[in-house]
Parts: structure tokens; sequence; C-alpha cells
């Protein structure tokens, strides 16, 4: 306090020389002190003044000092950009407490901003769900979350869809302790009633968790509904595709042959024949399924691949002895529009595996009609 208190009066009496002095020792003082005596010092502080107290805190660098910065931006009324960022920073600090998440949830629900919900999700997979106290907050973000996409998907469109992609960042973190996110995400699915956008953004809020037998049910469902929209349809198969079961596989190559909708038809057909060209070495299992599958029906021919929607596929493995192989792939969607033939959404994804351990994806672009985005 005796510092800030310096520091502010040679601000008024524009003795400037001993400010960077000053300053630096306010902060090593900050870095010192427990969250506690931050807690009751600093609205002391703020009252003296609150500009530079922020700034300390800022350069303080520990997380009692960060703790409390969400909180003086809230109480200044803070301009709502100036939250996002430091809302971010602060979610980007290694070793998250129940206190910080607590911190950034309810900033989230304040804000209702993109930056503040996917600094909750970057939070949210970075905690520790050993603490009773993280753990409950945990339930209550899914509780949230939940409720926001309450009557299957059908509330205000980009903050429903803004939901979904925090539920996806955050899945296989939150399956681990409750199945209630999953099964609001399957009714949204399941629903017709939003945008086709929503219930696409509801099959990719599925991509990190478990593919477990009653999420393969809607999915599967979902693609063989010849009522749905072709690219809704894909999306569905995409992910079941991840960890489908051998009846999945055997239900899809026989009712391929019968589908009405060529796009649907053309891409499964050069999909199902990249699986079986493949070197990645975690599709190997998957192969497997698809060669017996096979064994009792045929693969469409891939027609022109100008007009109709196609799945492009580039893997490479490569074995090492004494180390375990590797693997590189590049995938790619290309979905045209069944009424000009115009691309309506294209992917590009890249995955490695190396080591031993399970494939992981480098990036994945898409682009669509409505957005592009990075996963």
């Amino acid at each position: 306090m005796k510092t800030l208190q310096e520091l502010q009066n040679l601000h008024v009496s524009e003795q400037n020389a001993k400010r960077a002095n000053l300053f630096s020792k306010l902060v090593t003082e900050l870095r010192g002190l427990s969250d506690e005596a931050v807690s009751s010092l600093l609205p002391k502080l703020v009252e003296v003044s609150s500009p530079l107290t922020l700034q300390a805190l800022m350069q303080c660098g520990q997380p009692q000092c960060y703790a409390h910065i969400l909180q003086w931006l809230k109480s200044e009324k803070a301009n709502p950009l100036l939250i996002d960022v430091v809302t971010y920073l602060v979610a980007l600090l290694p070793g998250p407490s129940a206190q910080r998440l607590r911190d950034i949830f309810n900033t989230a629900k304040e804000q209702q901003s993109r930056a503040t919900f996917y600094a909750l999700s970057h939070v949210v997979n970075n905690c520790q769900g050993t603490d009773p106290a993280v753990t409950q907050d945990l339930l209550d973000i899914a509780d949230y979350l939940s409720e926001q996409i309450r009557d299957d998907c059908t509330g205000n469109e980009d903050h429903t869809y803004l939901i979904l992609r925090v539920i996806g960042n955050i899945g296989r973190t939150m399956e681990q302790l409750t199945p209630r996110l999953t099964s609001s995400v399957l009714k949204c699915i399941r629903s017709t009633k939003p945008s086709l956008l929503i219930q696409k953004a509801a099959i990719q809020a599925l991509r990190k968790m478990e593919i477990q037998d009653e999420v393969r049910e809607v999915l599967l469902q979902t693609f063989l509904d010849d009522a749905s929209p072709g690219d809704k349809r894909l999306a569905a198969y995409l992910m079941l595709m991840r960890d489908p079961s051998q009846s999945d596989v055997s239900k899809i190559t026989q009712l391929l042959p019968l589908e009405q909708n060529e796009q649907v038809k053309n891409f499964v057909a050069s999909h199902i024949a990249n699986i079986l060209n493949s070197e990645e070495l975690y599709v190997q299992n998957l192969k497997t399924l698809v060669k017996e599958a096979l064994k009792n029906s045929q693969l469409p021919t891939v027609m022109d691949f100008k007009k109709f929607s196609r799945n492009y596929h580039f893997s490479k493995s490569l074995s090492l002895p004494p180390l375990d192989p590797v693997s590189a792939k590049i995938e790619g969607n290309l979905i045209f529009d069944p009424n000009n033939y115009l691309p309506k959404e294209s992917m590009l994804k890249t995955t490695l595996t190396v080591f031993g351990f399970a494939s992981a994806d480098l990036f994945e672009v898409c682009v669509t009609e409505e957005e592009s985005y990075v996963f």
C-alpha cells in the first residue's frame, strides 16, 4: 500500500524519474503475497489508483494476481473487448484453480462472447477433477451448457452455435463426469427444428466424445434418413466412422447401392475406397470391418469428381526399427450442392501418428457456405 501511495504521489507531482523503480518494487511485493493477502488488499489498492493496480496485477505474473484481475475489470465496468482479452490470457495460465475456473465461468456467462467461452473451454480441459470443488464447478458448467441448448437447440442461432462449439471442445473432459451434455446434443441431432447449420454443429459437438452405442444408433439413423439434407447425413456418417461397429459398416455398405442421393452415394463410396487403400496406422481396425462388410456387397463406382462429392485421402506409413512405425495422413472432403454442382463445403485435415501414441490431428480447416473455422 505504501509503495502504491508513493507511486501515485510521484505521478501527481510529476516526479517521474523514480516511477519505474517504484513500480518494479510494487510488482515484486505483489508477487510475494498470498492469495488471501491480495484479496484483502485489493480494494484498498484500487481506491488509491485503479489503473496502476491493474498494470501491477498484469505484470505480477502469479496466479494470485491474475485471479483478481477479472474481478477488478467487472467492478470497473471495463471495455468488453478488454475483458475478453484478459479472460483468455488468464485461461492460458497453467494449473487452473477452482477459483480461477469459477471466475472465468462467471465472466463467460456475463459476457456471452466467443473469446470468453473459448477461454472457458480451455481452462476446463486443463482442470484436474480430483478436487471436489473443481468437480462441482465442472458439473455446474455442464448444467449451464445443457440449459443453453434446451428445446432441441431452437434458441438464438448464433448463441446456440457458439455453445455447441464449446461443448465440442470440452466433450472428452465432460463425458468423464456426466452424460448430461451428450444427451442434450443427441436431442439436437434428432430434431429437425433448428437450422441445418445448428444440426451439423450438434453432430460436430461429438467430435471429442467416445462413440457409445446410443451415439452410434443416432448417427446411423441420421445418415440413413433420406429426408435429411445430404450434408447433414454425411456429417453423421463421418462422425460414425470414427468408431463404427461391424453392424454399422455392414448396414451402410449393403444400403449404399440403393442410395438415391448421388452426392451422398459418391462421397461414401470414395471414403470407403480410401479406407481400403489407407496406410494410416490407426485405420487398420476400420479397414478390417470394411473388408468383412464388403464380402456380401459391392461399392458403387466413384463418379466424376467435378460434379460429385468426394473424399480425398493420402497416407503414408514408415517403419524405422527399433522405433515404432510412423504414419501421416492428409485428408480432404469436397461436398457439392446437388442442385447446381457447386461446392458448398470443403475440409482439409492432417493427422500424424508417432512413437506409438494415438493419432493426433495437426490441424483441420473447414469452409462452408455459412462460415469457415479451424479445429
